[in-house]
């Protein structure tokens, strides 16, 4: 994405602009203080005695805190560096590790149940006078008491009025889960998701990094599946690395962000199948038919197969320690669209109960009459869910659709461990999934991913949840194909919810037109979680995720969402900022794809308008690529930056364009170098 800027259109409008236009939003020459408490994203519990009065920062402003709790300097580091690039501070704001606090400061407090409103480590309250008092259950409501403070000052004309705030969310885990399996998410991209998901208050990110025709995490070198990571034949082949990950993962901890690592089979393996058997002497691990063809379901692997499994729970037992090693406590172990439900325990030719049922009937000691192709899969559940246990994981789920069918027809003996939590996506299969009820009088933990309001899939079809039907038609406790909410009886096993981007289609949007198709509708699950009897309006809320925008735009240190391939020129003559981040000797590739190429017959001429002082002369084009499929591309080649500190750096980049007629157009586009 874009670094978000905003263009002054006049006095009281202004165009917030997020890789093209999102929207408008008023200015706050009128700010209402009074009425901020709504005006916030997602909007606090309570803003009380709130007066005209407001903080002030000062040249001697200090953050006070205690250094012996765990994570807490690295944590105020962190906000120390975005309260700097918000410009909301004279200077830098020096952390001080004492006990005191005095005017124009802030005194962080730091304590399990310190407020006792909500027992979640997301939960904080704020004092707001001369100085602001922060108390916070945990490290993340710490970091979301600033989050409050930051839009406060963004949204009410760089004020933060006195007043006491005290804010928790009501379900304990907000994720968004994001197929980086089927499409290839760069690393910048996916820091930016936990960026804008740490703003809004979303706790936790689920990473689906293995697909139907991709694994796209490649495990560290020396590993026994380092060379899995890749594609089939005719897909992306690009993948995240090991150290990639590494770096991931570390910066969403810093962000009080959850990651949970999405292994997705014994389904959804082509990919995996098809790389063991190359390298296997082409040993086909494929689960067959009663015809012994596996033509149907290529994805599938034979549980019953020895092989495969040992090759499965190999697969788990490196991938988890990849992540257990990181830090990660949770993991989704995947187990949806196997194969359907009716051709399990089916004697049909492309029944599978040949395979499935007797596998249940002789090695499972499942009696011939009880036995179902459902005591197999299960069974192998619970041996994924007891390695992964053993492996150090505190919490292990997996998607609904192959937990239980139709109750009163199909009853297998071995179920599911009750301990498994259940990714809750769909019941839409005729009525014969399990409900949402009959789960929870089961004792099994859920996860909402509504498939009616919150996934976003690149689909043939486009499967776009809007932001007014998350807000107006969807709450926490309706599931998928329900009527009625979750009974309060049952309150107790919910335990969070998700917002999904899925890519099945994954070329049909780049990555910035999946972050701008749902921006928005990330934002309105932010407030819907949070809240779950919203005291606003849909048309307030969208208003106010204009207006907070993203945190995108204060942060020097996160790399831009568009790369320099996807970034545009919007018109000649027009400077168009684009933010980019640099590392010390490499040099950038610049390109200019929305100029009419079509109508270029002679040539293009690059040069560099007003480089900054710092690169100087130094700074020049190599390599103009005028012709062929790379025209409208230049290399730049920047000097050396050992002498460079932390800040942004700049120059305009122009084109002059020469077209058929022999006429000249000049498009200008100016680089802010992040470093």
């Amino acid at each position: 994405m874009k670094k978000i800027k905003s263009l002054i259109i006049n006095s009281s409008v202004i165009t917030t602009i997020i890789g093209g236009s999102i929207g408008t939003l008023t200015s706050c020459a009128n700010f209402d203080y009074k009425n901020i408490q709504k005006q916030l994203l997602p909007t606090v519990k309570e803003y009380k005695n709130i007066s005209a009065n407001s903080f002030n920062f000062a040249i001697n402003s200090k953050i006070f805190y205690d250094a012996k709790i765990s994570g807490l300097t690295d944590l105020l580091y962190l906000i120390q560096q975005r309260l700097m690039d918000a410009g909301i501070t004279f200077g830098k704001i020096q952390l001080v590790n004492d006990s005191s606090v005095i005017d124009h400061s802030i005194r962080v407090n730091v304590a399990n149940d310190l407020v006792n409103a909500s027992s979640l480590p997301d939960t904080y309250a704020i004092n707001i006078s001369s100085k602001i008092i922060i108390n916070a259950n945990g490290l993340r409501g710490v970091l979301y008491a600033f989050n409050t403070l930051m839009q406060i000052y963004k949204i009410s004309d760089n004020k933060i009025y006195y007043g006491d705030i005290l804010d928790y969310p009501d379900i304990a885990e907000r994720t968004i889960h994001l197929d980086c399996g089927r499409k290839y998410f760069t690393p910048k991209w996916v820091k930016n998701l936990i960026v804008e998901a740490a703003y809004k208050k979303i706790n936790t990110i689920e990473l689906h990094f293995s697909e139907l025709s991709c694994m796209r995490l490649q495990l560290p070198e020396g590993n026994q599946f380092f060379n899995l990571a890749g594609a089939r034949a005719g897909f992306d082949q690009r993948f995240i690395s090991a150290e990639e990950m590494m770096d991931i993962v570390r910066f969403a901890q810093i962000h009080q962000i959850e990651i949970i690592p999405s292994l997705d089979m014994p389904g959804h393996a082509r990919w995996i199948i098809e790389w063991y058997s190359n390298n296997h002497e082409g040993e086909d691990i494929t689960l067959k038919n009663n015809a012994g063809s596996s033509v149907d379901y290529p994805a599938a692997i034979d549980i019953t197969n020895n092989n495969a499994r040992s090759y499965i729970k190999n697969l788990y037992i490196e991938y988890s320690q990849f992540f257990h090693d990181l830090g990660c406590r949770k993991f989704n172990i995947g187990f949806d669209e196997f194969i359907p439900y009716e051709r399990m325990d089916s004697t049909t030719s492309i029944g599978y109960s040949n395979t499935l049922k007797q596998y249940a009937i002789d090695v499972l000691d499942v009696p011939a009459i009880n036995a179902t192709g459902f005591d197999t899969l299960n069974d192998w559940m619970n041996e994924i869910y007891n390695l992964l246990v053993e492996k150090g994981y505190h919490q292990v789920r997996a998607f609904n659709d192959q937990f239980l069918y139709d109750w009163s027809n199909i009853t297998p003996t071995i179920l599911p461990d009750k301990n498994i939590q259940v990714a809750y996506w769909t019941n839409s299969s005729s009525g014969k999934y399990a409900t949402i009820n009959q789960l929870a009088a089961n004792g099994y933990h859920l996860y909402n991913l509504n498939d009616d309001y919150l996934y976003y899939v690149l689909s043939a079809g486009m499967q776009k949840p809007e932001p007014n039907q998350i807000f107006n038609d969807w709450n926490l406790y309706k599931f998928s194909q329900t009527i009625a909410d979750l009974p309060k009886a049952y309150l107790p096993f919910y335990k969070g919810a998700y917002y999904c981007i899925w890519c099945d289609y994954y070329t049909r949007q780049t990555q910035d037109l999946v972050y701008q198709g749902t921006f928005k509708s990330i934002a309105t699950f932010a407030e819907k979680t949070w809240n779950l009897n919203s005291i606003i309006s849909y048309e307030q809320h969208i208003n106010k995720v204009y207006q907070i925008g993203t945190d995108i735009e204060n942060s020097n240190s996160i790399l831009p969402f568009l790369t320099q391939k996807d970034d545009h020129i919007f018109g000649p003559n027009l400077i168009e900022p684009a933010n980019i981040d640099f590392s010390d000797g490499n040099n950038t590739e610049y390109f200019m794809d929305d100029i009419n190429w079509n109508s270029i017959t002679k040539n293009i001429t690059w040069s560099i308008v007003d480089p900054d002082p710092i690169f100087g002369s130094n700074l020049r084009i190599d390599d103009n690529q005028t012709t062929g499929t790379t025209r409208g591309t230049c290399l730049v080649r920047f000097p050396s930056t050992s002498s460079l500190i932390i800040g942004n750096y700049s120059f305009t980049l122009k084109a002059d364009v020469i077209d058929n007629t022999g006429s000249i157009t000049s498009y200008m586009k100016q680089i802010i170098v992040a470093y």
